[in-house]
């Protein structure tokens, strides 16, 4: 009966303290928005990232981390900082780095980053501080007026690189044997190669040195414009590091000064006008957002819907971090469906996943291509399932740095029979009714016949894939698949080979489908998949096990990363049209 009585007050309380959370959260607070002071400074927290559509609703309990900085959602700051420019309360704006953290993908930087040369042209300055620059994160500084650095701080600048952990010697140790589907030609889909090589591929290491070269050298040729260090000097301190002490950044040209915290204060109370010992005028980005949103946020009765296709393809309703194809298809054909829908946007932030998935999204994309405009705007990555949900539209916009193409698929399974049979000793009989009855059976490998109907059934996908693409972009198969086989593309390459149409961000895909839908009046953006429920939200962040998860990536960064994609391969089922790419820097 104790243990009853503590059980009911625990669930009491829980209780309880569950409807304070969700009442807090979604419940307004009554007061009025954020006032925007005269000669206030925009302050940008750079650690709290960018998201193409960050979930509107992001709580974490302080036992797993604390509450969580929302990332800023990309099209509403960039409309915030343009507005900035020409806001004439605004004197200047502060990119503060702390930490140097920046969860973002060169995509999602450099549009964000044409956004601040906008501001710049006001000639509003803009000033950078932090401990610590990451590379992703000077490369967003260097175009600031001035930047300033801890005295202990440092800023990475070492190059970028991507390394592969290799399964096949542990495989065969283990007695566990990968079957690996994949198109005979498809010699750049390299998403399988640790499951059968030792070492990367000529093709893969021929396609991923170009890709990270060409990342490199447009990150390089910025900062040399931006800080007047040519891009020679920048190769040599790259080699040596030798940005590792804040008194070579100084020297180097890396920084403009080194300024401990309450140095930088003073310089705030200077921007915004304030005396000695007074507080600065500062207002945060989040804050700006929701001061100002109502002047720079169309509303009118056309609507130009934006689909945001952000993370993995997969089977099934999936969650908010993934693209579901059933839930995709869903929210595609309800947008197309509203009659005040005049065009589309489709924000694509895809590595892809499944086949199957990403075919069901390319018929209902398809479908709404074929009643109003369809622009597809492409971010950090649009590759493989995510270049084939692509393929319909009217129009692609590639950012420099997106990764695009791998038009490409592979299938991939594992038998155990080393392992299972001679190994553990187990022996397996039975009866069936038909040859291929018991195809896919974990205690034996696989016949030559069962080999060929798969790969035979993995080349049918991959020639759907190549005829989805030559019909969506108006280009030969042959052509296609002379540029597809699985290699990926960047950015300007993807547009000389036929496979976008321009470059551009998410705004300019907004305003090329206002263009094409002719609409003349005043319009409004609706946001699809709509949002998950609060409370549904709410509830998973109680989710013990996905808490943990993310407190072990944490801890292990990369080593838990690679884990985690070993686990993902293991659990994949049927044709992958999927492209694994990381980048470290």
């Amino acid at each position: 009966m104790l243990l009853a009585s503590l059980l009911a007050g625990f669930i009491l309380l829980f209780g309880g303290f569950l409807f304070f959370v969700l009442l807090i959260a979604l419940i307004p607070s009554g007061k009025s928005k954020v006032a925007v002071a005269n000669n206030s400074v925009l302050k940008i927290e750079i650690n709290n990232g960018i998201a193409d559509n960050p979930n509107e609703f992001n709580f974490n309990f302080a036992l797993f981390g604390g509450l969580q900085g929302k990332p800023y959602k990309l099209i509403d700051a960039i409309n915030a900082i343009e507005h900035a420019a020409e806001d004439d309360r605004i004197n200047a704006l502060y990119l503060d780095f702390n930490y140097g953290s920046f969860p973002a993908g060169f995509a999602q930087i450099q549009e964000f980053r044409d956004a601040l040369l906008k501001f710049k042209a006001s000639e509003k300055p803009i000033i950078a501080y932090g401990n610590i620059y990451t590379q992703r994160g000077y490369y967003l500084a260097a175009l600031a007026d001035s930047i300033f650095l801890n005295p202990n701080g440092v800023v990475e600048w070492v190059g970028l690189s991507r390394t592969y952990t290799f399964y096949k010697e542990t495989f065969e140790k283990v007695g566990v044997k990968p079957v690996v589907l994949r198109p005979r030609n498809n010699q750049f889909k390299s998403a399988v190669e640790p499951y059968f090589l030792s070492e990367m591929s000529d093709a893969n290491r021929m396609q991923l040195t170009q890709y990270l070269d060409g990342t490199w050298s447009q990150v390089a040729q910025s900062v040399a414009a931006d800080r007047g260090i040519t891009p020679s000097q920048l190769e040599a301190y790259a080699n040596s590091f030798a940005s590792i002490h804040a008194n070579n950044c100084l020297e180097l040209g890396f920084v403009d000064g080194l300024r401990y915290g309450d140095e930088m204060l003073t310089l705030m109370r200077q921007l915004s006008e304030k005396k000695d010992n007074e507080k600065p005028n500062s207002i945060t980005l989040s804050e700006y957002i929701s001061a100002t949103k109502s002047d720079w946020n169309p509303v009118g009765s056309d609507v130009i819907a934006v689909v945001y296709a952000e993370g993995e393809i997969i089977d099934g309703e999936g969650s908010p971090e993934q693209i579901g194809g059933d839930r995709f298809v869903n929210a595609i054909r309800k947008a197309r469906e509203n009659k005040k829908v005049k065009a589309m946007v489709v924000r694509i932030n895809s590595p892809g996943g499944s086949a199957f998935a990403s075919d069901l999204i390319w018929r209902e994309i398809k479908l709404a291509q074929e009643q109003m405009p369809v622009v597809v705007s492409m971010g950090n990555v649009a590759a493989s399932g995510g270049y084939y949900i692509a393929a319909p539209a009217d129009t692609i916009l590639v950012n420099p740095f997106t990764v695009t193409g791998s038009i490409g698929v592979f299938g991939v399974f594992f038998t155990g029979q080393e392992l299972i049979q001679n190994k553990m000793g187990l022996r397996y009989d039975g009866v069936k009714t038909h040859e291929l009855a018991e195809l896919g059976a974990l205690y034996r490998d696989i016949t030559p016949k069962e080999m060929d109907l798969l790969e035979n059934n993995v080349t049918d996908t991959y020639g759907k894939f190549l005829s989805r693409v030559a019909n969506g972009r108006s280009l030969d198969s042959l052509f296609v698949d002379s540029i597809g086989q699985g290699r990926i593309w960047l950015g300007q390459p993807a547009i000389d080979n036929g496979l976008a149409d321009g470059i551009g961000g998410l705004k300019d895909a907004i305003e090329a489908a206002k263009a094409l839908s002719g609409i003349t009046e005043k319009y409004r953006i609706a946001d699809y998949p709509e949002p998950i429920d609060p409370f549904q939200q709410l509830l998973k962040s109680f989710n013990m096990e996905a808490q943990m998860e993310k407190r072990l990536e944490k801890t292990f960064g990369n080593s838990y990363k690679e884990m985690k994609k070993m686990e993902n391969i293991l659990q994949q089922q049927g044709v992958q049209a999927r492209l694994e790419w990381d980048i470290i820097d």
